[in-house]
């Protein structure tokens, strides 16, 4: 059974019902519940300090943690929003609009993602990448235009993390976007 904290901030964890699952990160498999935190944050620079990461290890703590509304753009992005110790973090920014939207995911080490892009259709620089994932439309339902518009607005970043289900020892994907 998943468990949902409504209002602004969302958390989602797998409890007793689902089985345990287990982060492969390349090398040990680690022992754990996956908790992931997803929040509209309504634009990083209100955020004072280090306060989001704060707010993050004491009050929500999880392996994932997700913000929707960034509202800044790559050349905003410093040590303080985008640099944590021991943490990964996956940015997606406007293209269209200076300071609008825009989303981030924050891995914890123990849940470093094997595979990362910015947007959903593998319009954008990040795709190119051996790590991308590839598309998840094709040019069949949408046009190329509309794909890279869509991908333009900033408001999705892929991650695909290794994750060993317990009860069954099989290393399975996990995909969040």
């Amino acid at each position: 059974m998943t468990s949902l904290v409504t209002s602004q901030q969302n958390k989602y964890k797998f409890e007793s019902g689902i089985p345990q699952i287990e982060f492969d990160n390349h090398s040990q498999a680690l022992s754990m519940d996956l908790e992931l935190v997803t929040w509209n944050v309504n634009g990083l620079r209100s955020f004072p300090d280090d306060t989001l990461r704060t707010r993050w290890d004491s009050e929500f703590p999880s392996q994932i943690f997700c913000i929707q509304e960034t509202k800044i753009t790559r050349d905003m992005l410093d040590d303080r929003t985008g640099i944590w110790p021991d943490t990964s973090s996956y940015f997606a920014f406007s293209r269209k609009r200076s300071g609008y939207s825009g989303v981030a995911t924050f891995c914890k080490s123990e849940a470093t993602p094997d595979k990362a892009e910015e947007g959903l259709c593998s319009t954008l620089p990040s795709a190119k990448y051996e790590d991308a994932l590839g598309t998840i439309y094709s040019e069949e339902d949408f046009t190329l235009e509309e794909l890279k518009n869509l991908d333009a607005e900033g408001r999705a970043v892929i991650t695909m993390h290794s994750v060993l289900v317990t009860e069954s020892k099989e290393t399975k994907k996990l995909i969040l976007f």
